[in-house]
């Protein structure tokens, strides 16, 4: 299975406070597998362990371990059967299908996820009720200055259940949006915090590479700002029902230009206005049934077209989602 991180020997300890939580993800993806005189479509799922940390009212972790690699990442997937899938020319890993993110032992099922568009990023959105059950101990960000050569630790939850702290890392390269540790570590730290002496947050694990012996990790300026960005700008949205929207955000809501898609293939495009579908937007159905026109609180209103599968067209005006005549 080829993730971000592989073992390596670290100088851990069990850490007695709770300031980290596990994240779960399974992940099913589906493949192509192309014979002399035939081709079929498989399935295969997974299950990646990460870690995640809280930080204004979310829990902050990589987008790798709520989304997977990117496909072409992949050389093969492990299922959870054992059995082990190699891709190459013959045998093509087409899409990710499904994406189930748990958080913690009870397995809380996040609201939301909002995903960086240019980092390793994922920041998932939970009930108070939830947050609370979880009785995580908030992690303050760090403010000291970052050098070469500072000594700092890694939280998170390797192969065990307990979180584990790496107690012997130092800072050997910085760059202005991410920085590299002098070790590599074991499979489930993705996402986890970098802390310096005062146990405050300097960034997050991104990935770790063990031919280089080392570990890339976010700045959290960046973590910051990402989640501002979410607040107040472009990214993106999944929920656990596998709805998608893509787009601008203001006040944490769904605001300007976006793209919201489901499950069973429906999809719009268009403007929105706190949260709701508003103004010029197209709307698509599955079976190629299509509207392009004016949107209001989430309803057809104003002038549109509707378009039905075979061709026959609907035009004029509409109320509250009813066509009311041209």
């Amino acid at each position: 299975m080829v993730f971000l991180f592989h073992a390596n020997p670290t100088v851990t300890q069990e850490k007695k406070y709770d300031n980290v939580v596990k994240i779960t993800c399974q992940l099913k993806y589906q493949y192509k597998e192309f014979g002399w005189i035939w081709n079929s479509e498989k399935t295969i799922s997974t299950i990646i362990y990460g870690t995640g940390f809280v930080l204004d009212g979310k829990i902050v972790t990589s987008k790798h371990v709520v989304c997977g690699l990117a496909l072409e990442d992949y050389q093969a997937i492990q299922g959870e059967d054992g059995n082990i899938v190699q891709f190459n020319k013959n045998v093509i890993l087409e899409k990710l299908i499904e994406s189930k993110v748990r958080i913690g032992g009870l397995g809380i099922e996040p609201e939301r996820i909002y995903i960086s568009l240019k980092y390793d990023l994922a920041f998932l959105k939970i009930s108070s009720e939830a947050l609370e059950t979880l009785r995580l101990q908030k992690l303050n960000v760090s403010h000291e200055e970052m050098y070469v050569g500072k000594k700092v630790e890694a939280w998170g939850f390797p192969s065990t259940s307990n979180p584990q702290v790496n107690i012997d890392l130092k800072i050997t390269s910085i760059k202005d949006d991410w920085f590299v540790l002098n070790q590599s570590l074991e499979p489930g730290f993705s996402g986890g915090p970098i802390i310096d002496q005062n146990n405050h947050v300097l960034g997050i694990i991104s990935r770790s590479e063990a031919k280089q012996s080392r570990i890339i990790a976010v700045n959290i300026m960046q973590v910051e700002s990402n989640i501002f960005a979410n607040e107040y700008g472009q990214g993106i949205m999944t929920c656990p029902n596998g709805e998608k929207y893509v787009g601008e955000f203001k006040n944490g809501k769904m605001n300007g230009q976006g793209t919201y898609t489901w499950p069973d293939g429906e999809k719009y495009v268009g403007e929105y206005k706190d949260g709701k579908m508003n103004g010029q937007g197209t709307y698509t159905w599955p079976d190629g049934e299509k509207y392009l026109g004016e949107y209001k609180d989430g309803k057809r209103n104003g002038q549109g077209t509707l378009t039905y599968p075979d061709g026959t067209k609907k035009v004029g005006r509409w109320k509250n989602g009813k066509y009311i005549g041209k």
